[in-house]
């Protein structure tokens, strides 16, 4: 307690101070992200940064996944700043309040799929949604949960947004941007999750239905 309290963040302050720092990292198509930790103050991850360090992310990593690498980080960082606060050699480093954002907590209002956005807007929406709360599609009169998702070269020009245009073993759908997303792992009401492939084999999704 001598040295103050100590905070490990997941994200490189001051961007994304708040509550789901991954999530939107994800959601919004960061290329990086990472750790910072810093010492604690009256407001909202806005104390004296410490240490960071820095991962890439990947095209098609989760939320999910990336909250896994980054805890081993942190215990990196946090094990680090310990040492350095112990030996005297960290220098706190004040936040640029002016180049800061906001990660606010996540709902199950951001869950629906539009189709008319982009490709990528709706690939990153469900890879940041994984685990929790997880992007939804209707088909039919079905609420379906989207795990994973890939963004297809397929050419999609004249399909409307939300149009399946491959379901020969696989989900390929059409959105806004004339780009398709592949469905890869998704989630049925009642059901288990699966990969899209043996989801079809048991619900057949016709070529040309336009999904909600």
């Amino acid at each position: 307690p001598k040295f103050g309290c100590i905070n490990i963040h997941a994200s490189l302050l001051p961007k994304y101070r708040g509550a789901a720092p991954i999530q939107w990292a994800v959601l919004n198509g960061d290329k990086v992200t990472g750790i910072t930790s810093m010492e604690m103050d009256a407001g909202l991850d806005t104390g004296d940064m410490l240490l960071k360090a820095q991962t890439e992310i990947g095209e098609n990593e989760t939320s999910d996944e990336l909250w896994s690498r980054l805890s081993e980080i942190g215990a990196q960082v946090m094990s680090k700043t310990i040492e350095g606060i112990i030996n005297g050699t960290l220098v706190p480093e004040k936040q640029d309040d002016s180049k800061a954002t906001y990660a606010h907590m996540l709902s199950k209002e951001f869950c629906p799929i539009d189709w008319r956005k982009s490709a990528k807007e709706i690939h990153n929406q469900i890879r940041g949604l994984n685990s929790w709360p997880i992007a939804t599609f209707m088909f039919s009169s079905k609420k379906l949960k989207a795990y994973k998702s890939f963004v297809c070269n397929i050419n999609c020009d004249g399909a409307a947004a939300g149009q399946v245009v491959d379901s020969s073993g696989r989900l390929v759908v059409a959105c806004g941007d004339g780009r398709c997303v592949e469905i890869s792992t998704l989630q049925a009401e009642g059901k288990r999750i699966m990969s899209a492939g043996d989801f079809l084999r048991g619900c057949k999704i016709d070529e040309g239905t336009v999904l909600r």
